[in-house]
């Protein structure tokens, strides 16, 4: 939990980083990560871009060793991405009331508002071309490093905090339920040493960042830190994850509707 007055003794990636002579740069996108919740102990920068702005690396001088915690707003309600990526995937034929405003989605979620089969399908083409969106924002960084030279010394990792719901159970946005639809994300790593592409199945978690960063950094850590390192695997060195621990979420949020709930995963069950 992190609050205004800082996270206290906690100790920062970005700090471990600093002490091993890092640069550290936050751009976010999010006011929730904001410094005054805590998330800037330990960074040199760290800036909370305005609305409709995506982080880029054009200004930062990456001179030096560094660190930059990039944090994108999209894809996120509400689903309406720029041209030319705003009819990429919807229906010209479709004349249905879904907009994609948040405040629609609240609607949804607060069940006032009922969609057949077409505003379904309008309401995930919608947030498909707010993916698609992301995506060129996030190739246009990979350019960057290429460009600067970076791109054969530089780990890139993209996670997200939250996935979505589409319907699925019908309700809509994140932080209501605990499906998988809302717990499962993306987990990308790339470490220009090691020489091909996989996929490894198994269960990851965010805590799993800090170790695997920090053994892919061959910084030293302490053994107990929280998570275990995939630094073995993303290098190719072991083939599978193993046997996971158990996965623990909560839902506790005061919104559109007041919900409290939590999950445990461990092994093939869920409870």
């Amino acid at each position: 939990m992190v609050g205004h007055d800082g996270l206290g003794e906690k100790t920062t990636l970005a700090e471990i980083l600093e002490g091993a002579g890092y640069e550290n740069y936050g751009i976010v996108g999010n006011p929730n990560v904001s410094p005054r919740f805590g998330f800037g102990q330990g960074f040199d920068t760290y800036e909370v871009l305005p609305d409709n702005t995506s982080p880029d690396l054009s200004d930062l001088p990456l001179d030096e060793p560094f660190f930059a915690y990039l944090h994108f707003m999209e894809p996120h309600s509400p689903y309406r991405a720029p041209k030319p990526y705003d009819d990429l995937f919807t229906d010209p034929q479709y004349s249905g009331p879904v907009d994609g405003s948040h405040g629609q989605l609240d609607r949804i979620v607060a069940g006032k508002l009922s969609l057949d089969d077409a505003d379904k399908g309008h309401l995930v083409a919608l947030y498909d071309q707010e993916i698609r969106n992301f995506d060129e924002q996030f190739g246009e960084l990979l350019d960057q490093l290429d460009e600067r030279g970076l791109s054969d010394r530089t780990i890139v990792v993209l996670v997200s905090d939250h996935g979505e719901e589409l319907l699925d159970h019908g309700s809509a946005l994140h932080g209501y339920t605990l499906y998988e639809e809302q717990l499962h994300v993306p987990f990308v790593i790339h470490d220009p040493r090691s020489d091909r592409s996989r996929v490894i199945r198994g269960r990851t978690q965010h805590v799993d960042l800090l170790p695997t960063l920090l053994d892919l950094l061959d910084i030293e850590h302490k053994a107990d830190l929280p998570g275990r390192s995939l630094a073995e695997t993303v290098t190719g060195q072991e083939t599978e994850l193993g046997d996971s621990a158990p996965v623990f979420a909560l839902a506790s949020l005061k919104a559109v509707r007041t919900v409290k709930g939590y999950s445990l995963l461990m092994d093939d069950w869920k409870w």
